[in-house]
């Protein structure tokens, strides 16, 4: 009997919070750092944890709806939405470049017609935003779009 059924319980307790605690301040970083994909944080880390593609496709068209929500007069909301756009553009791109076969990646067939239609799918979402941006008269090389490669 190495520990007492009080330890144990314990030492569960804590493991649990441990872990509940753990799990939310990386699910709030992800939420916050998506953006950043791909790109060095803090000078040393390259960042290559994203939230799942699920998420990260809902976040955009909550983002292309709120985009057609905001009224002309809401200029400060509008160019938020604008910001937020041009990272989702970018977030997408890192997705894609994911996405792309590789000679491990690809062991099954429907793995790589998976990923052809995820590709196509983030593709059509990516010209939305790019429309969206368009009309709004942002050119994305401005937003920052461009590539910064580790």
């Amino acid at each position: 009997n190495d520990h007492t059924p009080k330890q144990v319980l314990a030492g569960s307790a804590l493991g649990m919070f441990e872990a509940m605690l753990y799990f939310g301040v990386i699910r709030s970083t992800q939420q916050r750092c998506n953006h950043l994909l791909g790109r060095r944080v803090l000078g040393v880390f390259v960042h290559d944890f994203p939230l799942p593609v699920y998420e990260a496709i809902s976040k955009c068209f909550r983002l292309l709806a709120r985009s057609e929500e905001v009224s002309p007069d809401g200029k400060a909301a509008m160019r938020g939405v604008i910001s937020e756009l041009g990272q989702m553009h970018r977030e997408l791109t890192w997705y894609m470049k994911e996405l792309e076969p590789t000679c491990v990646w690809a062991s099954f067939d429907e793995d790589s017609v998976n990923a052809a239609r995820e590709r196509a799918r983030l593709q059509r979402l990516q010209d939305e935003i790019g429309k969206r941006l368009e009309v709004e008269g942002v050119i994305l090389s401005e937003l920052g779009d461009d590539d910064d490669d580790p």
